[in-house]
Formats: structure tokens, C-alpha cells, sequence
């Protein structure tokens, strides 16, 4: 077989399509915690609390948006510059940037 013959197995290449969970990623509009829809659904805000979410697809849509940009992921907050310069404070996690 000639080297520009190499034949690589479909399985073995990696596919660009995004999970379906990425797509349904939402942040808060209170303290900008990102999280998917099922995730605020079974919990509401783990930053804020639940006092602005009742669990239910509604009031998940209304306290949350699917359109921000960019993502900060804090893992130590107290010590974190990129939490004190975006006044994210208390949980770690992922952070909408601007929404």
C-alpha cells in the first residue's frame, strides 16, 4: 500500500457536531450562571438560589437566556481576579460573560 493510500476507519474520525446539551445552555439573569435548561429545571440557580425559579419551563425561560457571549469558568472564586473583575462571587462554575 502506498503511503497516500491510507485508509483511516469512519469510527476513528471525530465528528464537529455539537452535543445537543451545549445547545440548550442558558444563563441566569441575576448572577449569570450558566447551566443547561434541565439543570435549572431539577435545580434552579445553584448561585442564587431557587426564590426566582419554581421549576418550571416558564420561569426558567423568563429567568434565564440562551443568548450571552463568552463563558468564564471560575474554580476558585475567592482567589480567582477574573471572579473580582466580573463581581462573581460564592459558587464556582461557569459564567456568562455578557448577556
Amino acid at each position: 500500500m502506498a503511503e497516500e493510500d491510507v485508509v483511516v476507519p469512519t469510527s476513528s474520525v471525530r465528528k464537529n457536531k455539537p452535543e445537543v446539551t451545549v445547545m440548550k445552555l442558558r444563563a441566569c439573569m441575576q448572577c449569570s450562571m450558566v447551566l443547561s435548561e434541565d439543570q435549572f429545571l431539577q435545580r434552579g440557580c445553584i448561585n442564587c438560589g431557587d426564590h426566582h425559579m419554581d421549576n418550571t419551563r416558564e420561569s426558567v425561560w423568563g429567568s434565564t437566556t440562551p443568548n450571552f457571549k463568552g463563558m468564564a469558568v471560575i474554580l476558585r472564586p475567592e482567589i480567582s481576579w477574573v471572579a473580582r473583575y466580573n463581581d462573581i462571587s460564592g459558587v464556582p462554575g461557569a459564567y456568562a460573560i455578557n448577556h
